[in-house]
């Protein structure tokens, strides 16, 4: 399992173009048009965390600082039954950092990630985190490997 904090920049040989709307999960195997780049993040990731057990995955993106403190989890599992269940990791990829102030990923109370455009963020199940509020322009691409299906 993953212990640590991995930050990897220059992440992808370019900055891809990208346009999500919510959150939508994927089977592994699933067509969409953002698979290639999905998938590359994941095989990034795996260099670091054991994705073996993937069937599938989160994709959203993140554009704004309002989320505050929380898990990575399975939502409706936690509303429905009150269980955490967590992703096999979590990922964080800036697609955009310009005019910023503020932004920075806050991991627990021991790290901060500044947002930098290519920079690919990997951190373990279960890791406690926000992002700072901010002025200018921040956009993540967040991807999450999981185990089993989530709850719909």
């Amino acid at each position: 399992m993953l212990e640590s904090v991995i930050v990897i920049d220059d992440a992808l040989p370019e900055i891809p173009s990208v346009n999500i709307e919510g959150i939508t999960w994927y089977d592994l195997e699933e067509a969409h048009p953002n698979k290639a780049l999905c998938l590359t993040i994941l095989h990034l990731a795996g260099q670091y965390a054991d994705l073996s057990d993937t069937i599938g995955y989160e994709l959203w993106s993140h554009t704004s600082g309002k989320l505050g403190w929380h898990y990575d989890k399975d939502d409706i599992l936690c509303a429905e039954e009150g269980e955490l269940n967590f992703p096999l990791c979590s990922t964080v990829y800036y697609l955009e950092a310009s005019k910023l102030r503020g932004g920075e990923l806050l991991l627990g109370n021991d790290l901060v990630v500044v947002p930098k455009p290519n920079r690919l963020v990997i951190f373990p199940p279960g890791k406690y985190h926000t992002v700072k509020p901010y002025e200018g322009n921040r956009i993540s691409l967040n991807i999450n490997p999981w185990s089993h299906p989530l709850c719909r």
